[in-house]
């Protein structure tokens, strides 16, 4: 940071030996991307009940991993995933909530970017046919902060 201030400051220099009124215009604004957690709130499902739930970034944020508790994962499906009104989704069918468990192996993923003011929606599905389940999730991803 000090060296774009300092080149700033000498090319400033320079301007100023032409016109002595000469002003600096920085057209881009400096993004400071960092590595965040997006946490769901919980989303109770009646037994073989679907819904969907609803996420809400408060900054630029791009899903890179979803984590779901592994203790509660084998009783879930995810139906489909869209930031915005766009599908992640590449095909039709459902992935089971286990492939993005902790315990899970090359589940990164590199979703599309949700601004601010954009709905994340992952829509899911309980397969316990006898209980209720609470689902729960995790979005691990890059954010911007400034």
């Amino acid at each position: 940071r000090r060296n774009k201030l300092a080149r700033a400051a000498r090319m400033m220099k320079r301007l100023r030996n032409i016109d002595p009124n000469a002003v600096m215009v920085k057209s881009q604004v400096d993004r400071v991307r960092r590595r965040l957690m997006l946490p769901t709130d919980p989303l109770v499902l009646a037994a073989s009940a679907s819904d969907t739930l609803e996420i809400k970034p408060q900054r630029l944020f791009r899903t890179e991993l979803i984590i779901v508790p592994s203790d509660i994962a084998s009783n879930f499906i995810i139906t489909d995933i869209k930031i915005g009104q766009a599908s992640q989704l590449v095909g039709a069918g459902s992935i089971p909530a286990m492939a993005f468990s902790e315990a899970s192996v090359n589940a990164f993923l590199h979703l599309d970017s949700a601004n601010v003011g954009n709905t994340m929606t992952m829509d899911v599905t309980n397969l316990d046919a006898a209980n209720p389940q609470t689902f729960r999730a995790l979005l691990l991803g890059t954010a911007t902060v400034r």
